[in-house]
This record gives structure tokens, sequence and C-alpha cells, in this order.
């Protein structure tokens, strides 16, 4: 009776084991053919600047990440929700406008230049995104795919200090609603980071000697709230001239 007892619960067992596995392999299924489960329906997305932050950070001295941000960019997303490589994502960045923590004298420490603070050296510098000739920078996806993880993989091009050249951003869905509790509107959050060599963009400045590095981290941890589409009954006959 003992033997026929546990032959019993070896075959419950087995059971049990066949039907988890069947009831986990759908999902695993969805990420290997590159679906995700997004709530936030299909449309165009704007960046939220409350809740966002991009920044850039390379390498001072050899000793730390020097961390920078930009305060003024626009993000617009086309969201395809049921196939995430159709979407796309345009990134426009005032490069004038960029906050830093530095906290000495910078007047005292760069009596020779012309700036009235590090930010205003970083922004318009020649030596570094030389703002007034180059206000913009620009990144325009071209390709968005998924890999098995779940991470996203944003192929595009960035347009810096007058040259393009093709980057790959890694990203990952945070979260997503079909209603912002506040908009009342779709809304999802990203993680987005990647790297590029500066000195590919004509930016080469302490390279040699070797006091600021090559490789720039660019990371955006923020929000995108659906944009609510106008129907053509709500644009007056003069926005359509």
């Amino acid at each position: 009776m003992a033997l026929k007892s546990i032959n019993r619960l070896i075959i419950a067992l087995l059971i049990a084991l066949t039907i988890g596995c069947e009831m986990r392999s759908p999902s695993n299924q969805k990420s290997l053919t590159g679906q995700l489960n997004i709530a936030a329906p299909s449309g165009k997305y704007a960046n939220d600047p409350t809740h966002s932050t991009l920044q850039f950070s390379v390498s001072h001295l050899g000793l730390s990440n020097y961390i920078a941000r930009f305060s003024d960019y626009s993000i617009e997303m086309l969201l395809n929700s049921n196939d995430i490589s159709l979407s796309e994502v345009t990134v426009d960045i005032n490069s004038q406008l960029i906050k830093t923590d530095y906290r000495g004298d910078y007047k005292t420490t760069h009596p020779d230049s012309s700036f009235d603070s590090w930010e205003e050296d970083l922004a318009f510098s020649a030596n570094f995104f030389n703002a007034i000739i180059h206000p913009r920078i620009i990144f325009k996806s071209n390709q968005v795919s998924l890999d098995p993880s779940g991470d996203l993989e944003i192929t595009g091009d960035l347009t810096l200090l007058g040259h393009t050249k093709a980057v790959v951003l890694s990203g990952r869905i945070i979260g997503s609603t079909a209603e912002h509790p506040f908009t009342e509107r779709g809304a999802i959050g990203f993680n987005v980071s990647g790297t590029f060599q500066r000195s590919s963009f004509a930016m080469d400045f302490l390279l040699e000697p070797p006091l600021i590095g090559d490789e720039v981290t660019v990371t955006y941890e923020g929000e995108m709230l659906q944009v609510p589409e106008v129907a053509d009954s709500d644009i007056s006959s003069e926005e359509k001239r």
C-alpha cells in the first residue's frame, strides 16, 4: 500500500509540473516574438518634463564619472502598443541650457574664461557644445527591437556639433497605464541609456592628455504622456489656412 501511495504522489507531482510549464510557456513565447504587455494605448506621446531627467556622464581624470543634466528638451514618440518595433521616437535637446552641481568659485578657478559659470562654459565654449553655432542636439530612431530579456534596443541617428552618427540605446519599460490618474490618458515610463565616443563628433578637448574621457553615457529616466488627438472640427478655419 505504501508503494502505491508513493507512485500516486509521483504521478501527481509530474502532472503539476506539466501544468505549470504549460501555464508559463505563453509569456515566454511572447517575449521571444518581440511582444510586450503594454497597457498604454497606441498613439502619440510627449515627455512629461516634471517627471523626467536627461543626463550625461563622462570620466573625469579617471577618478569619477562627472554628471550633468540637460534642463530643456522635448521627446515625441509614436507608440505602437501591439508591436513595439513599429514605434518611433525623436529627441530634441536645447544644448544652451545645461545644469551641473559645480559649487566652486568658477571665476577664481578660471580667470581667463569669458564665461560667468561652469554651465555657460560647458554649453557655449567651442571646446564643448558650442551652443551658439549648434543650439540643438537631435536623436531620431530608425529601428526599435525587443530582445528575449524584455530590453528594448533603439537604433537611431544622433546629430551633435553638426555631425550625424548612428548610435544604439538600450531601454526598458518601467510601467504603463491606459489612464493616468490626472490626465486620464495613456502614460508610459522608460529607463533608456547608451554610450558614444565624443571624439567621433569632433569634441576632443582634453583627450590628450586624457583628462576627460572619450566615452559619453547618456541616461533618460522619465514618463511619457499620451497627446490627445485633435479632430478637424476642433481646428478653426484660420488655423487651417
